[in-house]
């Protein structure tokens, strides 16, 4: 097709380690891969760490591409998220969930095959995976963009369940959902 630069490739180059230092040919290569950058390459870029750059389960920079030519208005910058490189769930999570509920969850994980298994035998969906009130953005209702989804990092098929109880349980505080689980579910329906 005259005028669209070509993937070089098949395989992406490799991932940043940091989301300070990302190279120019791994932006370009996705954002062409993903049909965003039909024409123009990207010739240089600028990263700032973006809450000092650490999160619990991420590390987080704003990207600021410079182009050869003219690109969409959504392409003027981004955010690029990546996994932490210190993990520490029990450290973290315990004061939000207690030491039972993080006992379990490592339990639960050290099995992760039988959930994956019931999982796979019932019908699946697009599940974010970590659907709760500060991933979601709410604009006037009917609007272009009532609605709008952050933070897709862990999405994946599954269950749409999960979502429904990860909004729940992981935007109520335990004594404000206990015993008012419909309600809420139900107060969330009509939001969403």
């Amino acid at each position: 097709m005259p005028g669209v630069a070509p993937l070089t490739t098949d395989q992406p180059p490799p991932s940043p380690a940091n989301p300070n230092q990302v190279e120019v040919d791994w932006l370009d290569w996705h954002l062409r891969a993903a049909g965003l950058l039909p024409e123009a390459t990207v010739e240089s870029l600028h990263c700032e760490p973006v809450g000092a750059s650490v999160g619990f389960l991420s590390r987080m920079a704003s990207i600021v591409p410079h182009y050869s030519g003219p690109v969409p208005g959504v392409l003027k910058s981004m955010i690029l998220k990546l996994e932490t490189d210190r993990p520490n769930f029990r450290e973290h999570y315990q004061l939000r969930i207690g030491s039972v509920g993080a006992t379990l969850i490592e339990r639960v994980l050290e099995r992760d095959d039988l959930p994956d298994a019931a999982i796979t035998a019932r019908p699946r969906t697009l599940v974010h995976g970590d659907l709760r009130a500060d991933n979601l953005l709410l604009d006037e209702p009917g609007s272009e963009d009532e609605v709008l989804i952050l933070d897709w990092k862990t999405a994946t098929r599954s269950l749409g369940a999960i979502d429904v109880a990860m909004l729940i349980g992981g935007s109520e505080p335990p004594p404000e959902r206990a015993g008012h689980y419909q309600e809420l579910f139900d107060s969330w329906l009509v939001t969403l």
